[in-house]
C-alpha cells in the first residue's frame, strides 16, 4: 500500500510536470505586445521567442535520447528548477541587458531546457510504473498539457484584466511559485520509480 501511494505521487508529479511545460510554452507569447511597447522590440524580432524555445527544447530531446543512463529523479527535478529560473529571469534579466531581446531569449532558452526534459522524461516514468490501466494513464498525462495551456491563458487574462498588464511581473512570479509547488512531489518521489524507468 505504501509503495502504491508513492507511485501515485510519481504520477501526480508527472501530470503537474506537463502543466509546467504548458506554462513555459504559453506564458511569454501573451506578453509580446507589452514587450514591444515596453522594450521597443519589433514584433518581427519577438518571433524569435517561440523559435528559440522549440529549437532548444528539441535539442534537449535529441541529447537526452543519446544518454540511456539518465538519473530520472534528478533530471525531472532539474527540469522544474530550470523552468522556474527562466520564468523568474523574465522579470528582471531583460532590464539588465543592453539589448532586452537578448535577455529575453536567454530566459526562454533556460526554461526551454526544463520543457525539453519534461517532454522526454515524464512519459517513460509513467510507462515504467505499475499502473493497472496504463493506456488511460498515459492519455491523461498528455491531456494535462492542454489543461495547463488553458489555465495559464485564462489565468493570465483574468490577472491582466483585474490588475493591468503592466503588473505582468507579478503574474510571472505566480507562475514561478506554481512551478515550485509542482516540483515538490518530484523531490519526494521514491527512487524505485526512477529505477524502474531506467530498466
Amino acid at each position: 500500500m505504501y509503495s502504491q501511494m508513492n507511485y501515485q505521487r510519481t504520477k501526480i508529479a508527472c501530470y503537474l510536470g506537463f502543466v509546467t511545460q504548458a506554462i513555459t510554452a504559453n506564458f511569454t507569447p501573451l506578453l509580446f505586445v507589452l514587450f514591444h511597447r515596453q522594450y521597443g522590440i519589433p514584433l518581427a524580432s519577438l518571433a524569435l521567442v517561440p523559435a528559440v524555445f522549440y529549437i532548444v527544447q528539441m535539442s534537449v530531446d535529441f541529447l537526452c535520447a543519446r544518454f540511456a543512463n539518465l538519473n530520472y529523479r534528478r533530471s525531472i527535478i532539474l527540469s522544474e528548477i530550470t523552468s522556474a529560473a527562466g520564468l523568474i529571469g523574465l522579470t528582471f534579466v531583460p532590464d539588465l541587458c543592453p539589448n532586452p531581446l537578448v535577455g529575453l531569449l536567454l530566459c526562454v532558452a533556460v526554461y526551454a531546457v526544463g520543457s525539453g526534459l519534461i517532454e522526454v522524461l515524464c512519459s517513460p516514468i509513467i510507462e515504467a510504473c505499475p499502473f493497472p490501466d496504463k493506456e488511460a494513464t498515459m492519455s491523461l498525462l498528455h491531456s494535462f498539457y492542454c489543461w495547463g495551456a488553458v489555465g495559464v491563458i485564462l489565468g493570465s487574462t483574468l490577472f491582466f484584466h483585474c490588475f493591468g498588464v503592466e503588473n505582468w511581473r507579478s503574474a510571472g512570479q505566480s507562475c514561478r511559485s506554481i512551478t515550485s509547488i509542482i516540483s515538490a512531489p518530484a523531490r519526494s518521489n521514491p527512487s524505485s520509480a526512477k529505477a524502474r524507468a531506467k530498466a
